[in-house]
């Protein structure tokens, strides 16, 4: 993870192709690290093709920073730190990416 600064505060990136994983795997290795739920996917998505950028608090990426925890979809939580809007400009993608139209 690359660090960056923002705001006051340093903030880390990851960066990479989105791996596509089987759903049974889900529960176990894919979400057990912070590399897994931004980079990772489910493997019915694989036709997509990704590449993600992700940007957070620094210690939010950082491996072992996470925490697994199942709840009935009626009782979810609210997260612990609120997502702040941020704007990214990446210029001109035209070259290095297809649309792919469905039918």
């Amino acid at each position: 993870a690359d660090a960056l600064q923002g705001g006051g505060v340093q903030r880390t990136s990851r960066q990479g192709r989105v791996g596509y994983y089987a759903d049974a795997e889900a529960l176990g290795q894919v979400w057990a690290e912070p590399r897994g739920l931004v980079l990772g996917k489910r493997h019915s998505y694989a036709w997509q093709r990704e590449y993600r950028f992700a940007f957070a608090p620094k210690s939010s990426l950082r491996d072992g920073a996470t925490t697994l925890t199942l709840t009935n979809a009626d009782e979810v939580p609210e997260p612990p730190i609120q997502p702040t809007l941020r704007t990214l400009e990446i210029g001109d993608l035209r070259s290095i990416t297809r649309v792919h139209r469905l039918n």
